[in-house]
């Protein structure tokens, strides 16, 4: 079952003595973006089931809430991280940009300025790497490449930086 923002929120904005544990030293919240979308997702009506008086009301109103929501959120996130001594890490999955005249890049699913200020490491994992500036791979490259994944930092200490940074292979074994 996929954790809805509610119980996110209330974990986290009214936190038990249980939560965190003593000793946890991580808290890990994935999928931070599905958890969003669904509570926000476009709609023509209130959680109530009134229609908006005008067009674009309920749009408009869950635009605003989300971000509200998301500033609560890396608050509290933080808050929790320095009272706690832990490291929080939340995963974000990413989305394809396609402008005209420009080649297609991977962005965050989740951005903006609050969302980015709160935010002082980002490392972006990936699947596939391109072998060669050529972009070509014979079958030898391909099969010693096969079952490798990769992380590349794009942000640090809260600078963003050009491109991946160095990137390095890793493996997962079960």
């Amino acid at each position: 079952m996929t954790p809805k923002l509610p119980h996110l929120l209330a974990l986290l904005l009214h936190p038990t003595a249980a939560f965190p544990s003593t000793g946890v030293s991580l808290l890990i919240i994935d999928s931070i973006s599905t958890i969003l979308t669904q509570a926000f997702a476009q709609s023509e009506r209130l959680s109530d089931g009134r229609t908006p008086g005008k067009k674009g009301d309920v749009a408009q109103w869950a635009a605003g809430r989300r971000w509200a929501v998301m500033a609560d959120l890396m608050s509290v996130m933080g808050k929790l991280a320095a009272t706690r001594n832990m490291a929080v890490l939340v995963i974000n999955q990413t989305t394809t940009r396609l402008r005209p005249d420009t080649a297609a890049s991977l962005q965050p699913a989740i951005s903006g300025v609050a969302w980015e200020s709160g935010i002082s490491c980002r490392i972006l994992l990936f699947w596939d790497w391109q072998l060669d500036a050529s972009g070509k791979s014979n079958q030898d490259k391909r099969r010693a490449i096969a079952g490798l994944r990769f992380a590349g930092v794009t942000k640090t200490g809260g600078e963003c930086l050009d491109g991946f940074g160095d990137v390095v292979a890793f493996t997962i074994d079960k």
